[in-house]
């Protein structure tokens, strides 16, 4: 019932983002249901639950390694303060991959072959350093899921 997985780095990206799109949407929906809005409320709800569960497995892949890394690449000048909507899914996405990239350095490190490493150590300091240099709430959550 859920989209199969792929290998391939930029089919999941878009996968993954268009997961995490109904993840949110379906989050802004939890007003109480009247004048029969309930079943556009329950299937938002029914579509943030199979998101939810293609997200999960998702983190468990080796793919996710690339696809976070490209998450947390995404360009944060598309997102300004006059645009709050694309500001704040670009932080949600960008939180997702650091919290991934998280548990996978804690859990999964195995998947990579010894000599990615420092590629990896690279790259987090520079998605860190990055975030860093930023002062709004969400990259400062970043920086503290990003500081490992």
């Amino acid at each position: 019932d859920l989209p199969s997985h792929s290998e391939n780095v930029d089919i999941e990206l878009q996968l993954v983002s268009l997961a995490l799109e109904a993840i949110y949407a379906a989050n802004t929906t939890f007003a109480p249901a009247t004048n029969g809005h309930s079943t556009q409320r329950e299937e938002n709800l029914h579509h943030r639950d199979k998101a939810d569960a293609f997200l999960t497995q998702f983190q468990r892949l080796p793919v996710a390694w690339v696809v976070c890394d490209r998450l947390l690449a995404l360009p944060t000048n598309g997102a300004n303060s006059t645009d709050a909507n694309a500001a704040m899914t670009l932080t949600q996405r960008r939180f997702f991959a650091a919290q991934t990239l998280h548990s996978k350095c804690r859990t999964e490190i195995h998947q990579l072959p010894p000599d990615t490493l420092p590629s990896l150590r690279d790259s987090l300091l520079q998605h860190f350093s990055n975030c860093a240099l930023l002062s709004t709430g969400g990259e400062k959550a970043l920086v503290t899921r990003l500081g490992m």
